[in-house]
């Protein structure tokens, strides 16, 4: 008779991926896991981690961060304000009075 022994090893569930998502093959020793962001964002890190040894993820967490637009050109005849220039930033512009917004 042959005897083998096998590594027993569990991460466990990857992060939760804010702004994205993880799809895992399973949680044992060289399992791995994909890591996606959604629209309007990217990923800062690793897009794939492996299960170690150890019972670990291997690697930090990545995470998903919102994609910067740019600076909108100034107004003619208004002005300009943003919360931001990344996405789902909101932008209002207002005129000064004798002029309309025009689209």
């Amino acid at each position: 008779s042959v005897y083998e022994c096998n590594i027993t090893v569990d991460c466990g569930n990857a992060s939760v991926l804010n702004n994205g998502s993880v799809s895992c093959s399973g949680s044992g020793y060289l399992d791995n896991c994909i890591y996606k962001c959604d629209k309007g964002f990217y990923l800062d890190g690793v897009k794939d981690r492996i299960c170690g040894r150890l019972s670990r993820w291997i690697g930090a967490d990545p995470i998903c961060l919102p994609r910067d637009c740019g600076e909108l050109p100034p107004a003619t005849f208004g002005v300009l304000r943003c919360t931001g220039t990344t996405y789902r930033a909101i932008c209002t512009i207002v005129c000064v009075p004798g002029y309309e917004l025009v689209v």
